[in-house]
């Protein structure tokens, strides 16, 4: 992000697309290794996340994005592992920790 150079934070904004099936990401920050990989199986997409240690993910999505997210088997608002940490111009942005996730994305 521009106002946090070097990875500290992480902009994600993962685009699933049918037609590519398969995707799999990975950089290797000063931090550690940030990787995005997901499979799309029917009209769910499963998003594999890593954010390296001293790091967070910033996530920004619509309303109408918010409810395709589920972590954990939990819609995002009720997800104790991240937090939303502002809404700005009708987007909610959720702060993702370090660690590792997987998301269940269902694609419209």
């Amino acid at each position: 992000m521009p106002d946090d150079p070097g990875f500290h934070t992480i902009l994600l904004h993962p685009t699933f697309d049918r037609h590519l099936g398969t995707l799999d990401f990975a950089y290797d920050s000063a931090y550690g290794v940030v990787r995005s990989s997901w499979s799309i199986s029917g009209n769910t997409a499963t998003w594999k996340l890593t954010i390296p240690p001293n790091s967070k993910g910033f996530l920004p999505l619509t309303p109408d994005q918010v409810g395709a997210f589920k972590l954990d088997d939990k819609p995002l608002s009720q997800s104790s592992r991240v937090h939303s940490a502002s809404e700005n111009n009708g987007q909610i942005a959720y702060e993702v920790p370090s660690g590792s996730y997987q998301f269940a994305v269902t694609l419209r």
